[in-house]
């Protein structure tokens, strides 16, 4: 009896069977051995707080981080604590902005 798969030929069914067992077995070590890509290569964040000139923290303030390549923006506000945090960001190069109305 003659098996034909993946264009070889194989004259019994233990023949295959050790084909399979090893391709198998090739393709699980390629994938057990990749590295796993962590999210932080892939994309930056940019965290700070903002303070005002004797120190203290400032609330309700928009910051806006752009990509200098391809203008694309993603903006937050200042919590509370002055606290801020723009997630998922390509990796590139951003100008950013703090823009809050009526301060002084």
């Amino acid at each position: 009896m003659t098996f034909a798969r993946l264009g070889k030929t194989f004259s019994s069914p233990s023949l295959l069977f050790y084909f399979l067992l090893s391709l198998l077995s090739g393709a699980a070590f390629g994938f057990l051995s990749a590295r796993p890509v962590a999210a932080d290569e892939l994309y930056a964040r940019i965290r700070g707080t903002v303070t005002d000139s004797t120190g203290a923290t400032v609330p309700g303030v928009t910051i806006t981080a752009t990509n200098t390549e391809t203008r694309i923006s993603k903006s937050t506000q200042t919590d509370a604590d002055g606290s801020f945090e723009i997630l998922n960001l390509p990796i590139g190069t951003y100008d950013v902005s703090a823009v809050k109305t009526s301060f002084k």
